[in-house]
């Protein structure tokens, strides 16, 4: 007989006469680790989210990547926590005990088993991976800033500005990231062809109501199951504790599900209303939820809209990686000090966007006839691809929207399909 468990429950949970039984908010916050981990793929993201969120950890502390590490490797998230993996010898002193000395206790399951594997999945594959050659970047405008004397700016973390080590010509982190936001919306004003074609709301209204869709059997099945204990429990044929260990977590997941669920249908209403007036809508949520993006997102979109930027003696030069064919997104007249060239573009035909989005439920992609489903198996990891999708794409959220547009790297998906031909 394994000896009694003890020790602090892990988060999540906690200690019900020896039994490990799920811990209310705890349990959701642990539930969430494991879906944005599998979103964001990196622990300091996920750290971050939760610090905005409010979420603190048990002692009340801001998270941490170790501490969102920790949470994501223990496998009482799939109702198995390993105990007693420590013993003390002869002398008193505390020793490891081998795995398979290791003692497990059963508990409610917080996540289902394939997500479960899709993170370990991630993990393994970071953890194999070669690391990047070089010097890794660290700030947005990294290897693309480069002073009129030749030389490559570096982000000086003492002023926050890039600073030219020759000739200290300097420009403030803060203001050149506005000036290219600045650059950005202008673009989408007299480039709409880089972006491909803008959703429309009735687009946005079909993705929304199928969202809706799938919460509405989701909270069903959950109620089924509540109905089905409930009836056993009515019936004495389970026992009190066994219906607060089952009941408990549904009755969170029906609220949790009930919530989205609700913001679903508000956010469908807004939808018709606004289609109402105005049948499109652009792309100015990039701008809005700009600061929102990861780091790699937004050097993304960067890269594959600037070949560099070069600063001189009061003036700031764009040399976009795409043939420039409008004047004023060429020159802003109100301000003499920026100015915008234009670079050969190596990479792109005339009329090729930079991105495009994902076709609306039941249509077909124009630009490659494939269906959503099928760029969905492209872009996001999962079995299929190993979880390492081949085609890069990026989300765009509005502060606090856990669902947001997905836009696909144009580049990224046509080098994929060339590599696909025979």
């Amino acid at each position: 007989m394994a000896p009694p468990a003890t020790g602090q429950a892990p988060y999540g949970f906690r200690w019900d006469d020896r039994r490990l039984v799920s811990n209310g908010e705890e349990a959701l916050i642990r539930s969430l680790i494991f879906e944005l981990f599998e979103e964001h793929q990196t622990k300091g993201a996920v750290a971050r989210l939760l610090n905005e969120r409010g979420f603190r950890t048990r002692r009340r502390s801001k998270w941490s990547d170790v501490a969102v590490s920790r949470q994501l490797t223990c496998s009482s998230a799939i109702g198995v926590y390993a105990i007693n993996k420590t013993t003390t010898d002869d002398s008193g002193n505390r020793i490891d005990r081998t795995e398979e000395e290791w003692d497990y206790v059963e508990c409610d399951r917080l996540i289902s088993k394939d997500l479960w594997n899709r993170v370990q999945a991630i993990f393994q594959k970071q953890k194999t991976s070669s690391p990047p050659s070089g010097k890794p970047t660290r700030h947005l405008f990294t290897g693309v800033l480069r002073c009129a004397c030749g030389k490559t700016l570096a982000l000086s973390s003492a002023s926050r500005s890039y600073t030219c080590p020759k000739c200290s010509n300097r420009i403030p982190a803060d203001d050149l990231e506005d000036i290219f936001c600045d650059q950005l919306s202008r673009l989408f004003a007299t480039r709409p062809d880089l972006f491909g074609d803008p959703p429309s709301a009735n687009e946005t209204i079909s993705e929304l109501e199928e969202r809706r869709e799938q919460l509405n059997q989701s909270l069903s099945g959950v109620k089924r199951e509540m109905s089905k204990f409930e009836r056993l429990f009515a019936s004495d044929e389970i026992s009190l504790e066994r219906f607060s260990e089952v009941h408990v977590p549904l009755e969170s997941e029906r609220e949790k599900i009930s919530k989205e669920l609700k913001d679903v249908r508000s956010s469908i209403e807004r939808g018709k209303k606004a289609s109402d007036s105005d049948e499109t809508l652009d792309f100015r949520l990039l701008i809005e939820c700009w600061h929102d993006l990861s780091l790699e997102d937004r050097r993304s979109i960067l890269t594959s809209l600037v070949d560099h930027i070069s600063i001189g003696d009061g003036e700031l030069e764009f040399h976009f990686a795409f043939p420039e064919n409008n004047e004023d997104s060429r020159k802003d007249a109100s301000s003499p000090q920026q100015t915008v060239s234009p670079t050969n573009d190596l990479h792109r035909e005339a009329g090729e966007p930079l991105y495009i989005r994902l076709p609306a439920p039941t249509m077909r992609c124009p630009l490659t006839g494939m269906s959503r489903a099928k760029l969905n198996e492209l872009i996001l990891p999962n079995e299929r691809n190993s979880f390492s999708p081949p085609v890069k794409s990026l989300s765009i959220k509005q502060p606090g929207r856990t669902r947001g547009t997905r836009l696909i790297v144009w580049a990224s998906l046509k080098s994929f399909l060339a590599e696909q031909t025979p």
